[in-house]
């Protein structure tokens, strides 16, 4: 679903237990094991 381009809602849990809601969010396809995507 993030790999679309399409905006989406995340809800989230932070460490000290609050949530936080983020919306319309794209994601920049980041590779969390891999780093941002390399460029030619």
């Amino acid at each position: 679903m993030l790999n679309s381009g399409d905006p989406v809602d995340i809800t989230a849990w932070k460490a000290d237990g609050s949530i936080v809601h983020y919306k319309r969010c794209i994601s920049l396809r980041y590779d969390f094991y891999g780093g941002w995507p390399q460029t030619p």
